[in-house]
């Protein structure tokens, strides 16, 4: 498992540079830097930061609620879909769900994502993690995304191909694009790297109705939801929009965004803010 898992994420690096060099080729048209300068790489400090587990104190819950139980299915099953349809790969990813207003199911850390089962989700409660069980690295962040966003259920960070793309490279990502992105999507930002893994309360912060997901650089996206689905949803919108913008952009050219009227009418009609 540990030889496929690795050839599994060499398999996704290489697709992921193949894409941000794509990327690259189509901002840089113009005369400007070697194709390598516009992909960032991570330094040895940022590397550094990658190491951090969440080192919770254990405890033993007193009992399981049916919420509970139905939310642990619910996030095995998105995280096996989300392998399945290329989203995660190996151990990378994670989902988590809100199962009270201190209390959620997050993936545990070291585990393949398609061979999850129930009694490997792990529950964290007030700081604490399951006893016996190790969440995975995200879940102080998670944590705080709940306690920021009363109306947010469930976060989903993973490193699809195509929007990791834009991890990599100065680039933008603009929702702009068709009807579904934006309105599922609305506005895309990018946080650093170092913010990400050190300052959990600044990376919630940056989330509102408005800004529903985010691109961390040299990561991947992270998004949230009312629910499991609905975070899902837009890490798939993401990625799938992500995958026309490389092929428009590096095959084609330039891409027609949507004009203001139009952006009008869509948050009518959908009561957007």
């Amino acid at each position: 498992m540990q030889s496929f898992q690795r050839v599994e994420t060499h398999d996704f690096c290489a697709r992921t540079l193949i894409h941000a060099y794509a990327l690259g080729r189509a901002s840089g048209r113009a005369q400007g830097p070697p194709l390598h300068a516009r992909v960032r790489a991570l330094s040895d400090a940022q590397l550094a930061l990658l190491d951090r587990a969440a080192d919770l104190p254990e405890y033993t819950p007193a009992q399981h609620s049916n919420r509970e139980r139905a939310l642990r299915q619910q996030v095995v099953e998105i995280a096996r879909r989300a392998y399945d349809r290329c989203l995660m790969t190996a151990v990378q990813g994670t989902v988590s769900a809100r199962v009270g207003e201190d209390t959620f199911l997050i993936t545990p850390t070291g585990k393949d994502r398609r061979a999850l089962d129930l009694a490997d989700v792990v529950l964290v409660s007030e700081g604490r993690r399951e006893a016996g069980k190790r969440p995975s690295r995200g879940a102080r962040l998670h944590r705080a995304i709940y306690q920021q966003h009363p109306e947010i259920g469930s976060v989903i960070t993973a490193q699809a191909p195509h929007i990791t793309a834009y991890a990599l490279v100065p680039q933008a990502f603009d929702t702009k694009t068709i009807p579904e992105s934006y309105v599922i999507l609305r506005h895309l930002d990018k946080i650093g790297l170092e913010t990400y893994y050190t300052d959990p309360d600044a990376v919630a912060a940056r989330l509102s109705p408005r800004t529903p997901a985010l691109i961390v650089e040299n990561d991947g996206l992270l998004t949230t939801g009312g629910t499991i689905l609905q975070a899902f949803d837009r890490l798939e919108i993401a990625e799938y929009s992500a995958q026309s913008l490389i092929d428009i952009e590096s095959k084609v050219g330039d891409w027609t965004p949507l004009e203001e009227p139009r952006l009008r009418e869509l948050e009518a009609a959908f009561g957007l803010k």
